[in-house]
């Protein structure tokens, strides 16, 4: 339920970022946001707006922000509307941003579609927040191994996020990220 928390987070963190965008344009990726969980943890829940059927998360280990610039360019170019975090922010606090960035002050969002990067690890928290019903996976790889481990803490990781009505994109050619579509009733391979 929506309440006082949450209408103090929406209207500091907007303020923070107006405050933000005089002095640095362009910086703030992540800290209006983190204000914003730190207020209400919920606060990603508590946005209306948000269609679910209308929402994509891109993940994997490399190709994310390519991946979610040319879908957003794709349907921005197509003539909708789209609130994307192109600057890279994709843990929770960075996707509260962009839409924090859209809310009116009444906590709701206009827009077609949310296509948003999320950070392997984080995945699946912020799918508790915003449901979606797409998921796109570019790979599971090696990479950061000391804050990631092997492939298979990440694995796991991900497959927390799929649900079975999702529809999944897996890449075809990587292994791990076929290893997932068992996870969905709807798989769709991509391959380069």
């Amino acid at each position: 339920m929506r309440g006082l928390r949450f209408f103090l987070a929406l209207y500091l963190s907007k303020a923070v970022r107006r405050g933000i965008d005089l002095l640095a344009k362009g910086r703030g990726t992540n800290l209006p946001g983190a204000i914003a969980l730190k207020i209400d943890p919920q606060f990603l829940r508590h946005i209306r707006g948000i269609d679910p059927e209308k929402t994509v998360f891109i993940t994997g280990t490399n190709g994310k922000s390519t991946t979610t610039g040319l879908l957003s360019r794709v349907l921005t170019e197509a003539g909708y509307r789209v609130i994307s975090n192109l600057d890279g922010a994709n843990m929770t606090a960075g996707v509260a941003v962009p839409l924090l960035r859209s809310c009116s002050l009444t906590g709701r969002v206009r827009c077609d579609y949310v296509v948003m990067e999320t950070d392997e690890r984080y995945v699946s928290r912020i799918r508790q927040q915003i449901p979606a019903k797409y998921l796109c996976i570019t790979n599971v790889q090696k990479d950061q191994v000391q804050r990631n481990g092997e492939p298979g803490f990440i694995l796991r990781k991900i497959r927390q996020a799929i649900r079975p009505d999702m529809t999944v994109f897996v890449n075809q050619d990587e292994p791990n990220s076929c290893a997932l579509a068992a996870e969905a009733d709807t798989v769709v391979r991509y391959g380069v």
